[in-house]
């Protein structure tokens, strides 16, 4: 049926209308000459041609999920963009307005707007979660001026030990047998499982990213690795530690990590547009360009 469509449409035009000639069918869509021909004329090469209908081709797609979801921009919206762009070219929202390309400016807007309303709604029901891994590729930058010097301690930390009337001495004698028994190649994760009174012990007692500020911190950042440190009373109990892991992590830490997970969205959208053309009826004449 589209493809009958095609040939109709193809012959309603006819020769004698060359800048209207079809270039493409994209769904019950049609791309013309006269639609590309700005954007044509700026290339040359056919991958390069290829490539500004792919991009229509995306864009028609993208306008017929926004025209099926009913996305609107609010007029607030619009009014605040408006006015953004005659701030940053120091024009009066009056100006702007005036301006003979003023309906084409706003849109574009429209339109930019109506895309980053479906945007948010594609990535809105996505989970993103980042590792340690992610964040260490990412935001590391090797020890420069700007960069925060973070550990991660691993503790055991003893509360209470049963039975004991020395309560001190008794959880004072487990975590030297345990500080030993790490010493000689026991695993120091396995006994904070096994022996840990904090609710970290469900991961090897190991805390999060901590930055080196104060005593407390500089102590831990002394020990050697493999090093269990000497009996220290914390705000849970007596405790023994060792360092874990250290790394540079950018200062602005958080624009980092938002950094990682915008490019992760995008990168959603993306494989989103991607399934949108897939499932669509499309045809191109390349021959035609």
């Amino acid at each position: 049926m589209r493809k009958l469509l095609a040939l109709l449409l193809c012959a309603q035009f006819g020769s004698a209308f060359a800048a209207n000639s079809i270039l493409a069918l994209v769904n019950d869509n049609i791309i013309t000459m006269a639609s590309v021909e700005q954007q044509l004329s700026t290339v040359n090469s056919f991958d390069e041609k290829m490539a500004v209908i792919d991009q229509q081709i995306d864009n028609l797609l993208i306008q017929e999920q926004i025209a099926g979801l009913g996305i609107a921009p609010a007029q607030e919206s619009i009014d605040a963009a408006v006015a953004q762009i005659a701030q940053n070219n120091n024009m009066t929202n009056e100006q702007l307005r005036a301006h003979p390309q003023f309906p084409t400016f706003l849109q574009q807007i429209i339109d930019q707007l109506a895309v980053s309303a479906l945007q948010q709604s594609v990535i809105q029901g996505m989970t993103i979660n980042l590792t340690d891994e992610e964040i260490k590729t990412n935001c590391q930058n090797n020890a420069s001026k700007s960069s925060v010097r973070q550990i991660r301690v691993a503790q055991i930390i003893i509360t209470e030990a049963d039975g004991a009337d020395d309560q001190e001495v008794a959880v004072r004698e487990l975590l030297n047998k345990l500080a030993k028994h790490v010493e000689k190649g026991a695993s120091f994760y396995d006994f904070a499982k096994l022996h840990s009174q904090d609710p970290s012990y469900a991961q090897g007692g190991l805390s999060d990213w901590i930055s080196i500020e104060g005593e407390n911190l500089a102590f831990f950042d002394s020990l050697k690795e493999g090093e269990v440190s000497d009996i220290y009373n914390s705000d849970s109990g007596w405790a023994i530690a060792i360092k874990a892991d250290e790394r540079h992590i950018d200062a602005n830490l958080e624009a980092c990590k938002q950094q990682i997970v915008n490019n992760k969205a995008t990168q959603y959208y993306l494989d989103w547009v991607k399934e949108l053309r897939a499932s669509a009826y499309i045809e191109i004449y390349s021959d035609k360009l």
